[in-house]
């Protein structure tokens, strides 16, 4: 398991996090239509973040159940239909079966695969478990500038020495054939131009990290403020990581043999 690297107190967290959501939601979204989400879904999202699939999800199925360790920006969508859970989900009671859709985005590889068991129970038989995560197999910039890509290489290897996989992606699709039949899988990337509000996902993680990189000696604050600068070049063009998303239906007869124990 990884320790959770990025402050959940910081103040610019929720807005690191919109940066996240304005880059992924679309996809995400687009996923979850072609799953045919609708009225009569009951939903469980794991590490609701910031909220915004949360309020989405709400819009178009029959219940939601929200939950991560801080509903602190959770606490604004009020909805009859959103149940909002401040548990860990390695350790909380979820009902058996409960679940058309349990889905979560950048969760898993933070808390470790071990918990895909306990989501896999939480799906009914026929329902989806649908996880997204990063696979930092290429983060280039055009032009490209050797500066940047260090400071993306030290913020990544920042995160990983907490024991975050930053490959975690490429593993989704195995890990979910283990308990789920039909298991598909594809990835997306984002190329983000210089200078718009695209490029918040680099530079708020960049910042939050900030002061934990220039400790570790791996590069100047100076360095890291040249690297920032970079980002509002218009001319300049950036590629982000690809986002896996992986999803499979559990089977029925897993579902019948839980029931017999």
């Amino acid at each position: 398991m990884a320790d959770y690297v990025f402050d959940q107190k910081w103040k610019e967290e929720r807005a690191r996090l919109a940066g996240i959501e304005r880059l992924w939601n679309p996809g995400s979204q687009a996923v979850l239509e072609a799953l045919g989400i609708g009225p009569s879904w009951r939903c469980l999202e794991i590490g609701a973040g910031g909220g915004a699939m949360t309020a989405w999800l709400a819009a178009r199925a029959g219940h939601v159940v929200a939950m991560d360790l801080d509903t602190r920006f959770l606490e604004a969508i009020i909805e009859p239909n959103v149940e909002i859970r401040s548990q860990d989900i390695r350790e909380c009671d979820l009902p058996e079966a409960g679940f058309d859709l349990v889905y979560g985005r950048l969760v898993v590889s933070h808390i470790g695969p071990s918990v895909i068991p306990r989501l896999v129970q939480a799906v009914r038989p026929g329902g989806v478990l649908l996880l997204e995560e990063y696979d930092f197999a290429f983060t280039p910039a055009e032009p490209p500038d050797p500066l940047f890509e260090r400071t993306l290489a030290a913020t990544v290897g920042c995160v990983a020495s907490a024991g975050w996989d930053p490959i975690f992606g490429r593993r989704l699709p195995g890990l979910l054939r283990a308990g789920l039949d039909g298991v598909q899988a594809d990835g997306r990337t984002r190329l983000i131009r210089g200078g718009t509000d695209e490029t918040a996902f680099y530079r708020l993680s960049i910042c939050a990290l900030r002061q934990k990189i220039v400790a570790t000696g791996a590069l100047t604050d100076l360095e890291i403020e040249q690297s920032l600068g970079k980002l509002d070049e218009p001319d300049r063009v950036f590629v982000s990581p690809a986002m896996v998303a992986a999803w499979g239906r559990r089977r029925a007869h897993d579902a019948d043999m839980s029931g017999d124990r």
